[in-house]
Order: C-alpha cells, then structure tokens, then sequence
C-alpha cells in the first residue's frame, strides 16, 4: 500500500467520539474537524459530512467512506473491516467505498499499526470495528428518529435509512438536516451492544469486494509501485533466526560490482522485533535484489539456531 502523506488536524469537538476496544484499550477514533467548520465554531446547520470516527465518513448524498488503517497486499482486508462497520452501520453495501490510509501518525495507535498478517487484522480489529459501527448508528437513528417525529426504540436502521411506521429518512437526509452531535463516551462506546450473527445482512454473506475492479485493471496502486525523486530500494538479508541474532560483520565486496547497488546496512530497531536484520540498499529493486544475494552477512544466531521440527513436535508432544 503506498503511503498518502497530508497534514491533518486533530482534536475533540462535540462531533466526536472516542471509540475503544475494551478488551485491547485501543484509541480508536480521534477527532475530525468538518468542512466549514473551525475548531472554536459552530458548525453550519447544513453539514457535508459525518465523520463519527476516524474510519468512517458519511456524505450528505449519502455515500460511505471506510478509511482502510491496514496494509492491502491482495487479501480484501479493506473489504472485511468495512463489512463489519456496514453491517453494524445498517448501510446499504453499494453505497460503501475505501480509501487507504495515509501516513498520519494517528493510524499507528491502532493494534500493531498498519501492520497485518495471519489474519490478525480481523482479529484485533472486529470489536472496535463493530462498536464504531454500532455507535454511529445509535446516532443516525436517534436524529432519525427525530426527523420522523418517533422515538429511537421504534426505528429500524437498515439499506441505509432509518425507518418507522411505514415512514424512513435516508442517511443523507440525515446528514443533511439531522442534529448528529451527540457524543459517546469511552463506557458508552463499550457498553453498546453489537448485532448478533442471525442480525447480520453483510457478515459471512456474499457481498462484492470493494476493491477487486481495481486490482484486477493495475488501477490499484501498491508500495511497489511508488516513485518520488532520489527514491532507492532496499532488498532484506534475514538473519537465521528470528531472535537472538546479532550481526557480526558484513561484506559486500561482491555487491559492489553490481551496477545500482550502494550500500548494506544493519538495522537497529528500539522495538527488537527486527533482530539481526541488515538491507540492501541500491538505484533499483532488481539491483537490490541481486545485490541482497552476493552479500555475506556473518551472524551470532540466537539460542534456537539448533531447534528442528522434530524438537518442536516433541515439546508439542509434552504439553499435550
């Protein structure tokens, strides 16, 4: 996923809400400042734009944005956390886009940042996703509801529209000329109750991935594909084990007859998830490529260098 730098502002006004997983004590939303409005202003009677959280936007001609916080490499994570949003939304699955996060510090509060592999994007995401979801929707209904002239207990919120009594308002028209400016607090938001399996219209049913058009055409564009002045590409030499590992000298003698290839470093990363890692670093991603194989790194390998697969399921065999 390529990166979209901008500068954004931040802060709480009565728009906003704090949206947190109670099981992970994540922030989840932070603040957003709406078209026409600055941050000591009212805002106009006329808004463009519910912006609930953080995720999710919602256009006065009813459109629904999902900003995607997580790293796309083909596997339609973008489409799964959208799904649980709409669905606790109650929105209508044509009327929902995505856009991929941009590089604003505030997306890498979220559970391992933009970071997502083994499936742990769900995992991690699936219950702060479906409170956000949950909540805009209490605050669509009850200005809905307000509209119709009923009280929130006998609206339904579903296909994008609130409805009651044989009446409905669509959530454009509730953008539009609804008060949408109630806030949630952070016990609220964990109190709300989300919608069981047998409620659910979009989870676990066939429904159109988001972004399929787009890979399938090269219209999506991947990190890969990034270009900026004076750019280079880095190739990873990984160390034998994944801990432990200590880089003990590095000779890329070989490397430097390589046209493009100009420098090896070694990374110190404060996190020490990346232990004994070095990159390549050169003009192009080919040159970095094969440059990353005529380097020789001599590691200190960490204590599990011996472990075989037999030594793993022997210990599993002890704890079973």
């Amino acid at each position: 996923m390529v990166a979209k730098v901008k500068d954004t502002q931040q802060g709480v006004t009565r728009r906003t809400f704090l949206a947190t997983s109670a099981g992970a004590s994540v922030l989840f939303a932070v603040g957003a400042v709406l078209p026409g409005c600055s941050r000591d202003e009212p805002a106009s009677e006329v808004l463009k734009n519910f912006t609930p959280n953080m995720w999710l936007e919602i256009s006065g001609d009813g459109a629904i944005k999902f900003t995607n916080p997580k790293a796309e490499m083909g596997q339609h994570v973008g489409t799964a956390l959208a799904r649980v949003i709409a669905d606790e939304l109650g929105a209508n699955w044509d009327d929902v886009s995505i856009e991929h996060a941009d590089s604003d510090p505030k997306w890498f509060v979220l559970p391992l940042g933009n970071a997502t592999g083994g499936s742990w994007s769900v995992f991690f995401q699936f219950t702060a996703a479906a409170q956000a979801g949950a909540a805009a929707r209490t605050i669509l209904c009850e200005a809905g509801a307000a509209i119709l002239g009923v009280e929130p207990g006998e609206c339904t919120v579903e296909d994008s529209m609130v409805s009651a009594k044989g009446a409905e308002v669509t959530f454009a028209e509730i953008v539009q000329k609804g008060d949408i400016s109630r806030t949630l607090t952070e016990e609220e938001m964990a109190a709300l109750p989300i919608k069981s399996p047998e409620e659910r219209t979009l989870i676990g049913k066939p429904v159109r991935a988001l972004d399929v058009e787009d890979k399938s055409t090269g219209k999506a564009v991947y990190g890969i594909d990034a270009e900026l002045p004076g750019m280079v590409y880095a190739h990873p030499v990984m160390p034998p084990t994944r801990y432990g590992s200590v880089i003990k000298s590095v000779d890329d003698s070989a490397a430097q007859a390589i046209p493009g290839y100009q420098q090896t470093l070694t990374l110190d990363d404060p996190s020490e998830i990346l232990q004994g890692w070095a990159v390549v670093i050169a003009d192009s991603f080919p040159a970095a490529m094969k440059a990353a194989k005529a380097v020789n790194v001599e590691w200190e390998p960490g204590p599990t260098a011996s472990v075989t697969e037999a030594h793993i399921q022997t210990e599993a065999e002890k704890m079973c």
